[in-house]
C-alpha cells in the first residue's frame, strides 16, 4: 500500500511538474523528493525550497524556512561590507602615505624622518629666544607697576 502511494505520489508530481505552472523553467531545474504528508520540492538554480502538499484536488507548495539560504544571504552581505572597508582602508593608506612599501611614492613621503642634531640645536635656540623675551616683557610690565617715589603707581 505504501509503495503504492508513493508511486501516486511521484507520479502526480511529475505531472505537476511538467504541467503549465513551470511551463518558462528551466528543465531539471527542480527536484522533488517524497516526504511525510507530501514532498519537498528543491529549486537547483536558487537552492529555495518548498513543502507541496495535495489539498482539495490542487498542489500547493509553500516555501520552507532556509537556514542556509538566509546564511548565504548574510555572507553575501558580509563580502559586499568587506569590499566596502578594504577599498576605504586603501584610501585612508593613501592619504596618510602609508601602506605597501612598493606603492609607496618616490621621496618616502610615508617615512617618518628622525631630526638631526643641528635640527635640535635649532629648536632649542629658538625656545631660549622666546624664554629670553618673555622674561624681558615681564621684567617691564614688572617695572610699569612698581610705584613712584612718591608712592603712586605709574
Amino acid at each position: 500500500m505504501r509503495v503504492a502511494s508513493m508511486s501516486a505520489l511521484a507520479g502526480a508530481i511529475l505531472a505537476v511538474s511538467s504541467g503549465a505552472g513551470f511551463a518558462d523553467d528551466k528543465p531539471g531545474r527542480f527536484s522533488m523528493t517524497p516526504s511525510d504528508g507530501g514532498a519537498l520540492k528543491l529549486d537547483t538554480v536558487t537552492g529555495a525550497t518548498s513543502f507541496c502538499t495535495k489539498t482539495t484536488g490542487d498542489w500547493v507548495c509553500t516555501p520552507t524556512k532556509d537556514g542556509e539560504q538566509a546564511l548565504r544571504r548574510e555572507i553575501d552581505g558580509l563580502k559586499g561590507e568587506i569590499l566596502v572597508l578594504k577599498e576605504q582602508l586603501t584610501k585612508m593608506e593613501e592619504m596618510a602615505g602609508i601602506g605597501d612599501p612598493a606603492k609607496e611614492p618616490p621621496g618616502g613621503r610615508g617615512r617618518v624622518e628622525l631630526p638631526t642634531e643641528k635640527d635640535v640645536d635649532q629648536a632649542f635656540d629658538y625656545v631660549e629666544r622666546m624664554v629670553k623675551k618673555l622674561r624681558e616683557r615681564l621684567n617691564k610690565v614688572e617695572q610699569d607697576t612698581k610705584p613712584t617715589p612718591d608712592g603712586k603707581p605709574l
